[in-house]
């Protein structure tokens, strides 16, 4: 499995995920996606959503089973001697759950802060140089001063259980003593629309 311009990719099942991986088999990468097994399945859960799509993507495309919410995202020890072969240039974590009802504040914690730290922790340990959060602007909660691209802890407050989630999750991410290995990116999108 060692590819050229290889990428790894969480949640790619997900409505943002999955235009990211389009967008990465277009334009050539080798994409190893990370996905969670549902009602049996793994592979056809993108087979599905990419059906839609003009493509010839058999062979860059590898679909591996793993669960955010899990350590090491759930992958066995022979997968991680693999994907370790595989080297890839970025890892892409784009998995979360974005509901915003209070009863589904634990699941939120589950999936968007300790599916970030096992995410970030994967990718440590793969050797991977370069780790992609996809988080939220709504990181910004009640503050209503003009939000900086630095600015994260400004004593806001949440309107719900996501943003407390997503906020809590680059708080990890921003405490990790780094020594640049791997470097973190965050991108904050707002409202997501669009179709397909």
């Amino acid at each position: 499995m060692n590819f050229p311009r290889t990428i790894l990719i969480t949640g790619s099942t997900g409505y943002v995920g999955r235009h990211l991986l389009i967008a990465l088999l277009q334009a050539g990468y080798r994409v190893l996606a990370i996905v969670r097994r549902r009602n049996g399945q793994l592979e056809q859960r993108l087979t599905d959503l990419l059906a839609p799509f003009d493509n010839g993507w058999s062979g860059q495309l590898v679909v591996v089973e793993g669960d955010v919410s899990q350590p090491l995202c759930g992958i066995t020890d022979g997968l991680l001697s693999e994907l370790k072969q595989a080297k890839p240039l970025a890892f892409l974590h784009s998995a979360g759950l974005t509901r915003f009802d209070a009863h589904l504040a634990d699941d939120l914690k589950r999936h968007n802060v300790a599916g970030t730290q096992h995410a970030y922790e994967l990718c440590a340990v793969l050797g991977i140089p370069e780790f992609h959060h996809l988080s939220t602007a709504f990181v910004a909660g009640t503050s209503d001063h003009v939000w900086q691209e630095s600015d994260l802890d400004c004593g806001q407050g949440f309107r719900n259980p996501y943003e407390k989630s997503k906020f809590e999750a680059e708080s990890y991410l921003h405490n990790i003593s780094s020594d640049g290995t791997p470097k973190i990116v965050i991108y904050r999108p707002s409202i997501v629309v669009g179709g397909q």
